[in-house]
This record gives structure tokens, sequence and C-alpha cells, in this order.
């Protein structure tokens, strides 16, 4: 655990988890919460393989964040993984995302249930 979040100012995993299963069922936000949290690092310039609802496989490289505006800035703790990634389709068998420069906002609790993909040569 980092340092700020044994002193409250982040939610833990598990408290993200929660609030995360608190939306209704068949929604993003819970199904991201029945997932673990795998890509831990800030993940821009990484390839992610984006987690899967519909047996289609995205991957993405995160270029530009956006912090969600906080319209309670004094609420502690802070939100894991708020705002959203632009990011560039790098690989897609999903016809509605297709390869080549595509652009998507991903946002960052579906990046961190993700699988960073490394490539070696």
């Amino acid at each position: 655990m980092t340092f700020v979040g044994k002193l409250g100012l982040i939610e833990t995993e598990e408290q993200e988890r929660r609030r995360l299963a608190q939306a209704p069922a068949g929604s993003d936000s819970h199904f991201w919460s029945t997932l673990p949290e795998t890509v831990k690092d800030w993940p821009e310039g990484f390839i992610v393989k984006l987690p899967s609802r519909h047996n289609h496989k995205i991957a993405v490289i995160p270029v530009t964040f956006r912090k969600d505006t906080d319209s309670d800035k004094d609420l502690l703790p802070k939100l894991r993984n708020s705002g959203n990634w632009e990011c560039i389709v790098v690989a897609s068998d999903h016809l509605s995302y297709p390869v080549g420069g595509h652009r998507l906002s991903i946002s960052a609790t579906e990046l961190a249930r993700g699988e960073r993909i490394e490539i070696t040569l």
C-alpha cells in the first residue's frame, strides 16, 4: 500500500471494488468490480489488452489522461482510478474499433483491470 493509501487519502482496492459493485447488475462498473486490478503502474505508453465482456479482443496504448472533475474536492478518500485515458487502438477484432489511428476514451477503472502486454524482440 502506498503512503497516501495508508493515510486514507485514496480509497483502497477493496473500497473501490465495493463502490463499483453497488452499480446495477449488467453495468460496466458492476462488471469491473468482479475483476482484479492488474495494471497498477501509470499506463501511459504501455500496450493494454482491455477486459472483455463480449468476447472481443481490443488492445490500446493510453496516450493522454483526463482527470474526472471532482465536485466534492474535500471528500476523502479520493476515488481510485478516476478519470479517462485517450487511447490509440493497436489491435482489435471489433469492427467498430479498427486499428490504424482509431482513438477511444477508456476509463482508468477499465484500464486498471486490463492486461499489460509486453513485446520482446
